[in-house]
């Protein structure tokens, strides 16, 4: 016994410091790929710095405005202009390829042109606000109807608003070529008394954010927006009715106008425009004068026109030529570049009649969920070829797990060096064969791997196990791996259906996905956008375009993500998890709870998202992109937990580690290419399943109570599952019986009473009855009788009373 723990002990030794050398050389390769990481990151800063200057001290700054490419990002495009230290613009001229030099970038330059802007075009960082005056006569109205169509048609789409007062104000709506016919009635002039500045004062204040709630969303969007130059453009006669309340209205309109003007931080002041129509007198115009320019600053401009909104449209151009770039450049990337939202910055160096300008731009394309591939175009093509690599992936584990992993067990034992032996007969004892019960001769070979010794040919007749294995002995069993039969579900480990149905799950998810994300690189964009609109007006309108495209090509395909795999592995786990007969209202259940898999997932990421807006990581950032994962694993886990079996911690620790792991997959996307998402999704799913079954290790519990003269409780699922095991417990007198009723003398008592089992194909529990006496639920019932076994259900043999349970 002492050599036996010793070669235990020297075997424990053995197995550690295997396990030690195995983590060292794990450590060691993860350091060596930090360092990699780390020094191509440590040379990228160092020509980052080098850049930044060399840019300080040139003399003129490249202004990177616009960043845009082709859907598979073959050609990128970039504007730009060059200013000097004082923002102010300079053309050079005509600039050739030699003349201009990209830093630090893999693509190559295929043209630099300079833009020629056709005149009169308007930008679409604008917002007017037309008020239309309804006290004035007919036909200077039907002037102004022509006017706010002239306007309309030369505007940006979604740039102008409406509203009309005479001695009240309407309020602003939106006003397109499309929906100018549904505004006119309103066109219609009254004689009501006015009030001009009471009127303007209220778009004013409308348009500086101070007007309270807002039922446009979109109008309310421009306002808080810091870039968006605003104007006020007032169409009128001029008069006013002098009533005390227009008098209070001037006063205010003074006040407000030049607290806004003085206010230090108002860098974007409002400018106000008026139209006169009708004939102009002192009294009109010094009204109209004051509204617009008297009483602002000399830098704020505005003016006051007769029935001239060309004018005023001339005036919107002028925005155009400072902020308009001079310059495209396009260049070329290589077929089968990867972009998965990493960060990049274009470093751009422009020489030219020896003035030097130098300028940098932070831009990412595509994301991890979504990566862009330089010369893909067969979206079909590049799904056919995911689905091969999923099936691949299942046969290989498949393989793995019913041939490789049970022959490895096998193997490992070492049983019969541990516990296959010659008897030695002792003189004092005669010992019996616990299955043939004939004696024991010395030299024949024995099985020691409980108390009941056995032949070694009737352990392996009695399919590799003791006699008493069950009820009376919880060790006497051998995992036998029979090569003859490599297939056999008795190889199978407990949690193969788990691990096989969990990467099935994240194949079809990743199908499903692939298919609608496809050449949608801004997915769910009008979702998205009023999400972002709602949580980060005061950012998300401040940033570049491209920025705002990265955080909309980012979340987009995580809310989807969220949907698909919270809707699939929910279901496919959940019809796993219930053992009972899956009709009508339990597929019902398992439907309602996908549904809810589905909206947990879809708000894990939505809530993910906040963070991912928060941090500003519209590219790629290892920091917070893993939060969503971590949120989206975690909910799942619980969604799967809730009013099952499942333990709740383990589901959640289960699914925040799959989580995990599958982010860090995806963001080592340069190694796997295009089907990341792919592994990710088969292995996050692959990986929930076996956190969940590994814990519980069978998702049926299945109890008989039993009552006579001996109480107590049996667990029956551990031979009687739909995962496997033998499936069957017999009870009755013989020790052949898993439950051997030794506490029990009635006479009536057959070998075996009664079978419980596990149909296999309807994946119900039965009982089966092989005795005449027998009582079941009260009655009496005959042999070969079988009944499907419903929670509480009793029966009786000889003097011992059986209830069947099912735990959830």
């Amino acid at each position: 016994m002492d050599k036996k723990k010793a070669r235990l002990s020297e075997l424990d030794t053995v197995k550690h410091s295997n396990s030690m050398i195995k983590n060292k050389w794990f450590l060691g390769l993860f350091s060596s790929l930090i360092l990699v990481a780390c020094s191509q990151n440590e040379v990228e800063m160092m020509n980052k710095i080098q850049f930044l200057q060399e840019e300080a001290q040139a003399g003129y700054k490249v202004d990177v405005t616009d960043i845009n490419w082709s859907q598979y990002a073959d050609s990128l495009f970039m504007k730009f202009k060059i200013v000097t230290k004082e923002n102010e613009k300079e053309i050079w001229g005509d600039l050739r390829h030699s003349e201009v030099e990209l830093i630090n970038e893999k693509a190559g330059l295929k043209d630099i042109r300079r833009l020629n802007r056709d005149k009169g075009n308007i930008p679409e960082n604008i917002l007017v606000s037309l008020l239309i005056d309804k006290s004035i006569l007919a036909e200077d109205m039907e002037r102004v109807q022509e006017a706010v169509r002239f306007f309309v048609n030369n505007l940006p789409e979604n740039t102008a608003y409406i509203s009309f007062f005479d001695n009240t104000i309407s309020r602003s709506l939106p006003i397109t070529p499309e929906n100018f016919d549904s505004f006119e009635q309103d066109f219609n002039a009254t004689k009501s008394d006015k009030i001009i500045f009471g009127a303007t004062l209220n778009k004013y204040e409308e348009l500086a954010g101070q007007a309270g709630s807002l039922s446009n969303m979109a109008m309310q969007l421009k306002i808080q927006n810091d870039t968006i130059k605003k104007y006020l453009v007032l169409l009128t006669d001029g008069k006013s009715t002098a009533t005390g309340e227009e008098a209070d209205n001037i006063m205010r309109f003074n006040e407000v106008i030049k607290q806004m003007d003085d206010d230090a931080l108002n860098n974007n002041q409002i400018e106000i425009h008026a139209i006169r129509y009708g004939l102009g007198n002192p009294t009109v115009d010094k009204h109209l004068s004051f509204i617009c320019k008297d009483i602002r600053k000399d830098n704020v401009k505005g003016e006051f026109y007769a029935a001239a909104p060309d004018r005023v449209l001339n005036r919107l151009t002028e925005v155009i030529d400072k902020i308009s770039p001079d310059y495209e450049l396009s260049l070329f990337n290589l077929p089968g570049r990867i972009f998965a939202g990493e960060s990049r910055d274009l470093m751009i160096r422009v020489d030219k009649n020896a003035k030097k300008a130098a300028g940098m731009k932070n831009y990412s394309i595509g994301t991890l969920t979504n990566p862009v591939i330089t010369g893909t175009t067969n979206q079909f093509q590049h799904i056919l070829l995911g689905m091969l690599w999923g099936l691949i992936i299942l046969f290989i584990s498949y393989f793995t797990i019913q041939i490789i992993i049970p022959l490895l067990i096998s193997k490992s034992s070492n049983f019969e060096k541990r516990y296959v032996r010659e008897y030695q007969p002792n003189e004092d004892e005669i010992i019996k064969c616990n299955f043939c019960m004939d004696d024991l001769v010395g030299g024949e070979k024995v099985v020691e791997k409980c108390q009941h010794i056995t032949h070694l040919q009737c352990w392996q007749e009695n399919g590799y196990k003791c006699l008493e294995y069950g009820q009376n002995c919880k060790e006497g069993k051998q995992f036998f791996y029979d090569k003859e039969k490599p297939f056999s579900a008795a190889n199978s480990p407990y949690y193969m259906k788990w691990l096989l149905s969990g990467l099935t799950g994240g194949l079809l998810s990743w199908i499903i996905y692939q298919y609608v994300v496809s050449g949608h690189p801004l997915l769910l964009k009008p979702f998205t956008e009023k999400f972002l609109s709602g949580f980060f007006p005061n950012y998300i309108y401040r940033v570049d375009a491209d920025v705002l495209v990265g955080f909309l090509s980012k979340i987009g395909p995580l809310l989807l993500i969220g949907i698909v795999l919270g809707f699939i592995l929910t279901f496919l786990f959940s019809y796993i998890n219930e053992y009972r007969q899956k009709k009508g209202k339990i597929m019902l259940q398992i439907f309602i709870r996908s549904i809810i898999g589905a909206f947990f997932g879809f708000l894990s990421f939505l809530i993910g998202s906040l963070f991912i807006v928060s941090g500003k990581a519209s590219s790629t950032n290892f920091l917070i992109d893993w939060i969503p994962w971590l949120l989206f694993g975690g909910s799942l886990g619980l969604c799967l937990s809730y009013k099952t079996d499942i333990i709740w911690k383990h589901a959640l620790l289960g699914g925040i580690l799959s989580g995990l792991i599958s982010f860090v997959l995806l963001f080592l996307n340069p190694w796997f290419g295009s089907f990341a998402t792919l592994l990710s999704f088969m292995l996050y799913s692959a990986g929930l399943g076996l956190s969940i079954v590994t814990i519980h290790r069978t998702a049926q519990k299945y109890f008989l109570k039993y009552r006579g003269a001996k109480d107590g409780e049996i667990a029956i699922h551990k031979w009687m599952s739909v995962l496997g095991g033998s499936n069957d417990v017999t009870i009755g007198r013989s020790n052949q019986c898993v439950v051997q009723m030794n506490w029990d003398t009635n006479p009536t008592i057959q070998d075996i009473h009664v079978k419980l089992y596990v149909d296999k194909k309807m994946k119900t529990p039965f009982l089966k009855s092989l005795a005449n006496d027998l009582i079941y639920n009260g009655n009496q019932v005959r042999f070969n009788d079988e009944f499907q076994l419903k929670n509480g259900v009793t029966f009786r043999i000889g003097d011992t009373e059986f209830q069947y349970t099912e735990k959830i």
